[in-house]
């Protein structure tokens, strides 16, 4: 039933059922509207969502092809979309669209031997120190 409101094509697949004012895909299952987009990735990859929410990669909200979405944690869907609250973050950063900070570092596999202890995790924050006059 779902497949049949799917428009397939060489980029997104683009959902012909009911469209949201806010652009979503609709799909009714259990007679609740859900978002297209979600019942197509729980559909294609049969897991459950686990606390995290599918986001389009193509950020074109009617789409629904499984290699356009993923499952982010709230905050990355927010901070990666278009809106204000993502665009002042990534201004303030000097970050591209769509990119967060997590983007940017390269996590080494291993700790170096030669580092040992003192190795310091790219996502640690260095702590304040406080300057007396």
């Amino acid at each position: 039933m779902f497949r049949k409101f799917v428009a397939r094509g060489d980029g997104c697949w683009t959902w012909k059922g009911r469209i949201h004012r806010d652009g979503y895909g609709q799909f009714k299952l259990d007679l609740q509207a859900r978002h297209a987009h979600i019942i197509g990735w729980l559909i294609e990859n049969r897991a459950p969502l686990a606390g995290k929410e599918v986001d389009h990669i193509c950020q074109n909200r009617a789409c629904v092809r499984p290699d356009h979405l993923r499952l982010q944690t709230h905050r990355e869907n927010t901070l990666r979309n278009s809106g204000p609250v993502a665009r002042r973050y990534r201004e303030a950063r000097g970050l591209e669209p769509g990119q967060l900070e997590e983007d940017l570092v390269v996590v080494p596999e291993e700790v170096p031997e030669e580092v040992g202890r003192e190795w310091v995790s790219p996502f640690s924050r260095p702590e304040k120190t406080v300057v007396e006059d």
